[in-house]
């Protein structure tokens, strides 16, 4: 009988070996590790599974009691990706590990965040600078770092409102070669610095692109040789609307005065080969450009000399 009675039990055990398979263990190992510090404001947590585990419950809340309105859902994974967290903030999360006989509750782990960070600081010290004019149609754009940035929203537009179709990049260094510009045309560009924080808008700058190549230059009427200082210059110009004229080459001294396409202009006293420097300038523009002319001034008077006939010779004359 007692043979029997063991036999039965034996076979019953067998056959449904799951009703009595054991717990799952605790997970193990957290990452963040219990008590961290000082973490971001995203965060993946992590763990390892302690044994027997099919699945695990994550419960995150920022409460050390965390009931089921903290559970944030069942996972087969060992890793849980946080929603973005608040700074400056003590987390706490648990893991209930799962298996078919039944669920252990984990062990309550926490984390803190890190203190916030500040908002980037703003873009200085553009280059080109604000209101520079004649600038090249290559013109690279370039600024002083900012305070906190880690990359910048780089805008350029020819309307002084910029506005988001107006971002021509995002940069990490602190310039920016845009595509070449036109002549002769106002620009607007701005910087704004970024970091996790979020954004900080820059000024507005503004510079101006060259004018077309100038097409100026002068003649001396009198060619390159004259006998008085005074003398006249032809000018021509496309684009020249001030002039300055002077025979010293950094023209010190020198006043710009009105185009006008022909000039009276006085050489220094004394004879020799003269140059004539002369500047035009673009007053909208501010473009300038230079030429030089030379001419030899011989004022000294002609000299004659006056041999009288020896005895004996006739001089005729008509």
């Amino acid at each position: 009988m007692m043979r029997r009675f063991a036999l039965t039990l034996a076979v019953f055990f067998l056959a449904i070996p799951e009703a009595f398979a054991a717990l799952p263990a605790k997970a193990i190992n957290s990452v963040p590790v219990n008590g961290a510090v000082n973490q971001d404001v995203t965060v993946t947590l992590r763990w390892e599974n302690g044994g027997g585990a099919t699945s695990y419950k994550v419960y995150f809340g920022t409460k050390t009691a965390l009931g089921s309105k903290e559970l944030q859902g069942t996972t087969t994974n060992t890793f849980f990706q946080s929603p973005k967290l608040n700074y400056a903030t003590k987390y706490y999360w648990r893991v209930d590990s799962v298996n078919s006989s039944g669920t252990t509750t984990g062990t309550v782990w926490s984390f803190n965040t890190m203190a916030a960070l500040p908002l980037p600081g703003k873009a200085t010290n553009p280059v080109p600078a604000n209101g520079a004019v004649n600038q090249p149609l290559n013109a690279t754009l370039s600024w002083t770092a900012a305070t906190g940035a880690t990359s910048y929203d780089v805008y350029l537009s020819t309307s002084s409102k910029l506005i988001s179709k107006q971002k021509v990049a995002t940069v990490s260094n602190t310039s920016y070669a845009p595509a070449a510009l036109v002549i002769q045309t106002n620009y607007f560009w701005r910087i704004d610095s970024r970091n996790s924080r979020g954004i900080t808008v820059g000024d507005v700058w503004r510079f101006t692109t060259r004018a077309a190549e100038m097409a100026c230059d002068f003649q001396i009427q009198e060619g390159g040789f004259t006998k008085t200082s005074q003398i006249t210059l032809l000018i021509t110009s496309s684009s020249a609307y001030e002039l300055q004229i002077s025979e010293r080459a950094d023209f010190s001294a020198a006043v710009w005065r009105p185009y006008a396409p022909v000039v009276p202009f006085v050489l220094a006293a004394g004879d020799g080969t003269k140059t004539v420097y002369m500047k035009f300038r673009n007053i909208q523009t501010q473009a300038e450009q230079q030429k030089n002319r030379q001419v030899t001034l011989d004022m000294a008077a002609p000299t004659m000399t006056i041999v009288a006939p020896q005895d004996g010779m006739q001089v005729t004359g008509k």
